[in-house]
């Protein structure tokens, strides 16, 4: 054999193996259906079907009414294939420039970015293959793209990588704690874990999730998804997470968050929150809590807390009076109009008192105008055992279990470590602290007829096929009660508001009825109570007729100036009540009634009593006072409230010359002068103070021998003065 020959066939052997090893190379990389020699183990891995995971979709959240609150997007990362970009476009007869532009255009539009950016970004990624877009864009931005590109048959350019999931709020910041956040967790990255972090979010996070699917694939070298492998791959579908629909109103809800939070804003309270309920259901129409460092807040941040209502506890003040008012009278040891001692009640410790000094006054106006001795007195007739179980009947010390998360459940003691001094603390509100959820059911046990329901904040869920799955109203307990004491209580709660302690809180043609309450906040780490912080407290429900809405304000620690329930829990109620009555759509107050004429009381402060029996004389308004010479110093109720014609203006009267231009003085700088309390028995010194505007601690009882603020000393409107008595 010539070398001629045998150089030819060599040659034809050399590229034999050429094209047998690029053939191989080629079926290896790009196809991947088998592995041709089975090489090494982690060569077979790269053949073998892998499992991606398809992600449910996380479920919406609505109002009651089918407002959307809370909707769902998944997130990808979306790049644009650049290395078939040249061969698509000598198929199509034109440059690969022409399609760049073409594709840029597209992909700025639906990206809402401009083209100049997109091209430069997809000139600078040419040597890389692929051109990334971003790795946050939504669903609904994805799918559009995908249909356009489809249009013009690119949509195989597009490659999709799912990245994650976001929450957007089409109502706004609305609920914000009560709605909560989701967590995602990406550290694993063949899984990413979505769980609710707070509020809605998280006490309902089985029911929102749903469950994970999968599916086999294919991939080629380049990484990208063989769309048409030769066998049927195995799936299994994900399961999308249920709608859930909340109790609340979405316009009720509005509403209560613009008040809670203006109301945090302007009585620079620590906190403030508020709940409403339907008082036939147990249903949250709106719940909305606000805290001082929200106020600096974006929504994303504030949705990382819960709800204070669930949360935090505090204590009612004298919004706790009727549930003792409501067991004398079934006891019937005390009638409505009865006389009760009000004056100052002492025990061993300490001294009960008023912040205005009452002799005696009915039952009814025990609760009207708020009286801690009167209600005191009156406990001593009911007894602790008896008090202890209406409360436990009426759900205080125990969760109302509404399902949302970190609920706190108050603190009451039991009953063996009560005495006397805890009844009557009980009575008015101190020595126990409960969570607007509990006061505000108990309240609306008292519109009701006695049944106290469970807090609900979940109406129904539904899948996406419309398969609805709905809760029931859960009833606690029924206290033991008839109609005739239910029905005094609420005529009693009417007055409060008519010519009590709350008519800031009256509506034109709305007849509402409720209790204020302003408790002192005990120290931490220490025994007894603050004299500078309280919370402000106001619980309610209405019309009174029919009842049909119970509600909870509470503001913690707003300034001295604003710590009356009366001054900042109750403008806030009634702001939310009217906004809400007033709106055109809303069906639950249908019968709200109209242009009731009602006389105002007259302002009759600093006249002398004179004058003032000549002015309410001329309204035809009857009156009580203190005294029958002198000027007015105060009046109950305050100027501009309505009271009914069968019932009194109670007016305090100062001598002349203890009043010599204190009125010039209250109109100018609201500076007033200490009087001279030293040598006076408590009672008397209680008085006294109370005309000067000025409020006591007191050490020890009996007689008055030492007060820290000189007499005489100008002071400011309710300064505190410590005295001392032995």
């Amino acid at each position: 054999m010539s070398d001629k020959i045998l150089n030819q066939r060599l040659k034809i052997l050399k590229y034999f193996f050429i094209i047998v090893s690029l053939f191989y190379i080629w079926y290896l990389g790009i196809i991947h259906f088998s592995n041709f020699l089975d090489l090494t183990s982690s060569v077979t891995l790269r053949y073998k079907a892998q499992k991606k995971i398809i992600y449910p979709k996380r479920g919406d959240i609505y109002d009651r009414n089918g407002k959307l609150l809370v909707g769902s997007n998944r997130l990808y990362q979306l790049d644009i294939d650049l290395n078939r970009i040249s061969k698509i476009a000598h198929k199509r007869n034109k440059t690969g420039n022409d399609l760049v532009n073409q594709l840029a255009k597209i992909i700025s539009k639906d990206l809402d970015k401009k083209k100049k950016i997109i091209l430069k970004k997809m000139r600078k990624s040419k040597d890389r293959g692929s051109c990334y877009l971003g790795d946050q864009i939504n669903e609904t931005i994805c799918n559009r793209l995908e249909r356009d590109l489809k249009k013009i048959n690119l949509s195989s350019l597009l490659i999709k990588k799912y990245t994650g999931f976001e929450r957007y709020y089409p109502a706004g910041s609305i609920a914000k704690r009560l709605i909560g956040n989701i967590y995602q967790d990406k550290s694993n990255k063949l899984l990413i874990s979505i769980s609710g972090k707070t509020g809605i979010e998280k006490s309902f996070d089985y029911e929102l999730s749903g469950k994970s699917g999968w599916k086999e694939y294919y991939k080629t070298a380049t990484g990208s998804e063989i769309k048409y492998p030769l066998r049927k791959m195995a799936e299994k579908k994900a399961v999308d997470g249920l709608d859930l629909y909340l109790t609340i109103d979405y316009d009720f809800q509005r509403i209560l968050d613009k008040e809670i939070y203006n109301g945090v804003k302007k009585y620079q309270a620590e906190n403030g929150y508020g709940v409403f309920i339907d008082v036939k259901t147990g249903e949250i129409l709106a719940m909305s809590s606000c805290s001082k460092k929200d106020l600096l807040l974006q929504d994303k941040a504030i949705r990382q807390y819960n709800d204070l209502n669930v949360v935090n506890s505090f204590e009612p003040g004298s919004t706790f009076k009727p549930f003792m008012a409501l067991l004398a009278l079934e006891s019937g040891k005390v009638k409505p109009y009865d006389k009760i001692d009000c004056t100052a009640l002492h025990e061993q410790k300490r001294t009960i008192t008023d912040h205005h000094p009452f002799k005696k006054l009915t039952f009814k106006n025990i609760i009207a105008y708020s009286s801690n001795p009167g209600i005191s007195r009156i406990s001593d007739m009911v007894g602790i055992d008896k008090f202890y179980k209406r409360l436990l009947d009426l759900g205080f010390k125990y969760k109302t279990n509404i399902r949302l998360p970190y609920e706190s459940s108050g603190l009451m003691r039991d009953k063996n470590k009560w005495n006397l001094s805890s009844l009557h603390s009980i009575s008015f509100g101190q020595e126990i602290s409960v969570t607007s959820l509990q006061l505000v059911s108990a309240y609306a046990a008292l519109a009701n007829g006695g049944k106290v329901y469970q807090p609900k904040i979940w109406l129904e869920t539904k899948k996406k096929n419309g398969t609805i799955n709905e809760k029931n109203k859960i009833i606690i307990s029924k206290i033991i009660s008839n109609k005739v004491s239910l029905d005094t209580l609420k005529t009693f709660l009417r007055a409060v508001v008519e010519y009590g302690t709350a008519t800031g809180v009256e509506i034109e043609g709305l007849d509402i009825c409720g209790k204020t309450g302003t408790a002192q906040k005990s120290i931490k780490g220490k025994r007894g109570y603050s004299e500078k912080d309280f919370y402000a407290v106001f619980a309610g429900f209405f019309p009174y007729e029919n009842p049909q809405i119970a509600g909870v304000v509470i503001y913690d620690s707003p300034i001295y100036k604003y710590h009356f329930g009366s001054s900042s829990a109750v403008p806030t109620f009634r702001n939310t009540v009217k906004k809400y009555t007033d709106l055109p759509n809303t069906s639950i107050l249908k019968n709200r009634k109209k242009n009731i004429k009602k006389h105002k009381i007259p302002n009759v402060e600093s006249l002398s009593y004179k004058k003032m029996v000549k002015k309410f004389a001329k309204y035809g308004i009857k009156f009580k006072a203190n005294q029958k010479n002198g000027f007015v110093m105060y009046q109950i109720p305050q100027p501009g409230a309505k009271i009914p014609i069968n019932e009194k203006v109670l007016v305090y009267l100062q001598n002349k010359e203890n009043n010599k231009n204190s009125k010039q003085e209250t109109d100018k700088s609201e500076k007033y002068l200490m009087p001279n309390l030293i040598g006076l028995p408590i009672r008397n010194a209680v008085k006294k103070a109370h005309s000067a505007r000025v409020r006591l601690k007191i050490l020890g009882s009996g007689i008055i021998y030492q007060q820290k603020i000189k007499p005489g000393t100008k002071i400011n409107f309710e300064d505190i003065c410590e005295v001392k008595a032995k």
